[in-house]
């Protein structure tokens, strides 16, 4: 199990790489063709629906990022996993306005013909909130 775990755990690196570069497309391939993403009380079926709704969120955020914490892997079976993790999201919309937000994944993960994907990953979000300081660009947050 140790490449399955790898894999896995590549998938879910991926996802955070793929969506902060906006590269909806790709970061779609993430899914299952019907797979199902729950964000924000919407429930998101298919790479189409979901790339679309992601790219109209965030598709004009000068900066995101998705950090996520080390997460749970729990094979149920050869080709079917469950997952979970926090994660963290800093972000500057478009407007210049500073977010940062904490939350947790649960994925079920299953195992294609392309390779593990995602059948269904739920988003809860614990906390979404502007930051206090903006960001100068100079390598630390202003008003320091």
């Amino acid at each position: 199990m140790t490449g399955e775990l790898l894999e896995v755990s590549n998938l879910l690196a991926r996802y955070c790489w793929l969506v902060d570069e906006k590269r909806f497309t790709e970061w779609s391939a993430c899914f299952k063709p019907d797979g199902v993403f729950e964000v924000r009380g919407q429930r998101l079926i298919g790479r189409h629906a979901i790339a679309e709704f992601v790219s109209g969120s965030i598709g004009d955020y000068q900066l995101i990022r998705h950090i996520t914490h080390h997460p749970e892997i729990v094979f149920a079976s050869e080709s079917t996993v469950r997952a979970r993790c926090y994660f963290s999201l800093i972000g500057v919309t478009a407007e210049g306005r500073d977010i940062h937000a904490l939350g947790r994944y649960d994925d079920q993960i299953e195992l294609t013909a392309d390779g593990w994907a995602f059948a269904e990953r739920r988003a809860q979000f614990d906390f979404f909130a502007p930051r206090a300081n903006a960001w100068g660009g100079s390598g630390s947050a202003s008003g320091s």
